[in-house]
């Protein structure tokens, strides 16, 4: 059939929630393990909404649909995920200066 079980991620709380009609969605902050992160989730009104909903952001800053955002008593249900990102920093160090720890006859790491 298709069907997957996956693990989820369930908040019964108030959380900052609006309905966005221009938009015709609806948004969710959810709070993360990190108190400086949230994560926004706009969700179209309808299945086949999320092309419009795309379309239409673009006249939309996430500033304003922050600002348009209700504590309200949500149950919410969302599939949990990881997100993982690897940046390579020696291009960055290197414009700093930072260049010795990179020379295994000059680095100094004691």
């Amino acid at each position: 059939s298709g069907d997957k079980l996956v693990p989820v991620l369930t908040h019964s709380a108030y959380l900052p929630h609006a309905e966005l009609p221009s938009l015709r969605a609806s948004a969710l902050q959810l709070p993360l393990d990190d108190v400086r992160y949230a994560l926004v989730i706009l969700l179209p009104n309808t299945a086949r909404g999320l092309k419009q909903m795309l379309y239409s952001l673009q006249w939309h800053s996430l500033r304003d649909i922050l600002k348009s955002m209700k504590l309200t008593p949500v149950y919410s249900v969302v599939p949990s995920f990881t997100i993982v990102k690897h940046i390579n920093l020696t291009p960055a160090l290197y414009k700093l200066g930072i260049r010795q720890i990179f020379d295994a006859y000059q680095a100094n790491l004691s």
